[in-house]
């Protein structure tokens, strides 16, 4: 009879050892795998939270750009009457619309307008500043027109281009700024 050879002694340790090697790696794997992933869907459930803020204040500063047109083309109707024969500067300043007025109906509280695109909320002030600026030229303007040495009817076209020229600028910021927060809020969703 023959004897089976003894294996030596350190086998079934390296066998114990893979074994343990294998449940500590795949649990590793494992832990880390599920910490991964929980780490980024709270990233993403933060970014999501984020976005909708960021939605909703430019949800808010999209409200200002309807006053911003029908003010501007109530301002141009206006100094348009002021320089034609009918034209009054008393009626002119009561009808000019008053769009510092207007906007506080629309305002934002203060955390959303950390949330707005940079340099949005100040554009809004300069369209304001804008379209004041527009009302002062054109009375200005109808006060150049209407002096006794000069020819009004050459100055009177003179004036309107020049004011059409500066309600073309308060056009475009007002344009700009839709544009800009239009494109904000198309990057919430990317």
């Amino acid at each position: 009879m023959q004897t089976q050879p003894v294996p030596p002694w350190w086998i079934p340790l390296v066998v114990a050892a893979a074994s343990l090697a294998g449940v500590l790696i795949g649990g590793g794997m494992s832990f880390l795998t599920a910490y991964l992933t929980s780490r980024w869907q709270w990233k993403r459930t933060r970014q999501d939270t984020r976005d909708e803020a960021r939605r909703a204040a430019i949800k808010g500063a999209l409200k200002w750009i309807d006053p911003m047109y029908a003010a501007l083309s109530t301002a141009e109707l206006q100094t348009f009457r002021l320089f034609s024969q009918f034209g009054d500067v008393q009626e002119f300043e009561e009808n000019y619309p008053n769009l510092l007025q207007m906007l506080p109906n629309f305002d934002l509280p203060e955390h959303h307008r950390l949330l707005l695109p940079p340099h949005s909320y100040e554009s809004g002030a300069v369209i304001v500043r804008g379209l004041e600026g527009l009302k002062y030229e054109a009375l200005d303007l109808w006060a150049n027109v209407h002096d006794p040495h000069d020819s009004p009817a050459i100055r009177e076209i003179d004036a309107r281009q020049q004011c059409s020229a500066r309600a073309d600028v308060v056009r475009k910021q007002i344009d700009g700024l839709q544009e800009e927060l239009a494109r904000a809020y198309q990057q919430t969703y990317e």
